[in-house]
């Protein structure tokens, strides 16, 4: 009996597949890329290693140049190759949607400026542009500048070795900057053990959800969280936001903050005191607080994009800049070219 039902749903998946394949995505067939399995699409082809994946994907851009399609299960997926087809997706503000893969953010990031959409989404983003209003920028380049002093030195380290994975040293640049940016805390100053925990379980929660977008059968969300790797998730999920929850407390304690914010935006005060005092040194989350007092949003709003904030700004800005590394690597004629000289000559060193 069992055996016949069983039979009976595999037979209605693969009709229910090749249903929608034939005539719910028209468009989408009629774009290149690699050949999958009923139900199943291209899930097959990604069970590998993180790093063979990075290297699979490598392979399939130079195969189908300016774009492709992949299927995992019942959902497609283009892939943009072209700045200009890019540029036509991030730049529209109508489709603002994001993807299935992005729901296996939502447990951490909920509904902040990533994740939400329509009204939400844009009521979020006006209260979050003036955190990137140059006199608030302004106020960063004394954190940057001394994270960025200490990613070199690093670096200068590694420089007679045959060879050096630098995605620790980006990445731990890239969390200790926006911690302190964003939320007004040192990692390199926190003690040693809390320092190397947070880094840790942004790492890990990373590794999570990669793990899981590209093994189909960790896609429904009960069948996840029944796993191994879903149980560590809730862990990992549980220290940060403990973490979150202790810094944004601290944060919300400390009026200075908020006097300082409505000074700086009104062009007030002493500019020494605004960008100069180590001690007291102005944070996005600031921004944040300064909103929930004027009844903009609330303190699980707060959470929502903080939390954000921490993902969006170190996870792709680590990204960029290893991709940057490598394309200097390959291009080493450039480290000591043109562009160089330029940017000496611009900073009055040449």
């Amino acid at each position: 009996m069992w055996t016949l039902v069983c039979m009976a749903l595999i037979i209605s998946l693969f009709l229910y597949q090749v249903l929608v394949n034939t005539l719910g995505n028209k468009r989408l067939n009629k774009i290149p890329g690699p050949n999958g399995v009923p139900i199943l699409g291209n899930g097959f082809d990604f069970l590998m290693s993180t790093e063979s994946v990075f290297y699979y994907f490598r392979y399939l851009a130079n195969k189908y140049k300016n774009i492709f399609e992949i299927s995992l299960a019942n959902n497609q997926y283009l892939v943009l190759l072209h700045p200009e087809d890019v540029e036509a997706v991030i730049s529209s503000t109508k489709h603002n949607e994001k993807g299935y893969l992005y729901s296996f953010l939502r447990a951490w990031l909920h509904d902040g400026l990533l994740l939400s959409s329509g009204k939400k989404w844009h009521q979020r983003r006006k209260i979050l542009t003036p955190a990137f209003h140059f006199k608030i920028l302004r106020h960063f380049n004394s954190i940057l500048s001394d994270k960025s002093a200490k990613l070199a030195e690093k670096l200068q380290s590694e420089v007679n070795r045959p060879k050096t994975n630098i995605y620790s040293f980006i990445t731990d640049f890239t969390i200790n900057s926006i911690c302190e940016t964003a939320m007004g805390t040192a990692l390199d100053e926190e003690s040693s053990t809390v320092s190397k925990s947070y880094k840790k379980a942004i790492h890990e929660l990373g590794i999570h959800i990669f793990y899981r977008s590209i093994r189909i059968w960790l896609h429904p969300e009960s069948i996840f969280n029944l796993s191994q790797l879903g149980r560590a998730h809730r862990r990992t999920l549980n220290f940060i936001t403990s973490f979150r929850d202790c810094v944004v407390q601290k944060r919300r304690q400390n009026e200075y903050f908020d006097d300082l914010y409505t000074k700086i935006m009104n062009e007030s005060g002493d500019d020494d005191d605004f960008f100069s005092n180590d001690k007291k040194r102005l944070a996005m989350l600031d921004l944040l607080l300064h909103a929930e007092k004027q009844g903009f949003i609330d303190s699980e709003g707060i959470n929502e994009e903080v939390d954000t904030f921490m993902f969006e700004g170190h996870d792709t800005t680590a990204t960029a800049l290893q991709f940057a590394f490598m394309l200097l690597a390959n291009n080493p004629n450039v480290q000591v070219g043109h562009d160089t000289r330029r940017i000496f000559f611009n900073f009055g060193l040449m």
